[in-house]
């Protein structure tokens, strides 16, 4: 099989990246999977009933993961951010529904928006490989977490595993007071220098 090289991410790439995702919930068991007798390549997914209420709290949008290609540039007549926002055309900024504010000067956000999306960024491997060593109870001090925290944090981390060799990037927002947010919410990351 020929991998296409697409923004910097082959195919091959994209399918590994999505088999890691999968994993990250079958270590957790929250799912199973079971390969087709017939087609081995063919594989059903289940989800584990003892979880489904956990399920609820754990669901990860792609909006919160960090991007693998630097995100779409802002401007007047360009809808920036996650690719497909050329499509959806959300706005830059967050508006308060109880007002009518209106953002004078978007160059200015645009110009600090596209920069922040433009850098890129790494796992931190060595803080992850500390925690690996010392357990997750360094990220929780408190034993009586629920089990949901728990099966957060372990998939906090294998999302963490799953990007450590990978440059990303995170997709920035704003709100209509012009204070600015990331989407994605990783905790391991350090800036490539």
């Amino acid at each position: 099989m020929k991998w296409i090289k697409k923004n910097n991410i082959t195919d091959k790439r994209s399918v590994l990246l999505g088999d890691y995702f999968l994993r990250c919930f079958i270590v957790s068991g929250i799912i199973s999977k079971e390969f087709n007798r017939e087609e081995s390549n063919i594989a059903l997914v289940k989800f584990n009933k003892d979880y489904l209420d956990e399920i609820k709290n754990l669901i990860i949008s792609p909006s919160t993961l960090p991007m693998l290609c630097e995100p779409a540039k802002w401007g007047d007549k360009k809808y920036g951010g996650f690719l497909e926002n050329d499509i959806l055309k959300k706005e830059i900024y967050t508006k308060a529904t109880s007002n009518k504010h209106k953002i004078e000067n978007k160059e200015f956000l645009y110009n600090s928006v596209n920069y922040l999306n433009s850098i890129q960024f790494e796992i931190n491997i060595d803080l992850l490989e500390f925690l690996a060593k010392k357990g997750n109870s360094l990220l929780y001090t408190n034993e009586d977490i629920s089990e949901s925290e728990r099966l957060q944090q372990a998939i906090t981390l294998k999302i963490a595993e799953t990007y450590k060799n990978i440059p990303i990037y995170l997709n920035t927002h704003t709100d209509w007071r012009g204070r600015l947010y990331t989407n994605s919410f990783l905790f391991l990351i350090k800036e490539v220098i």
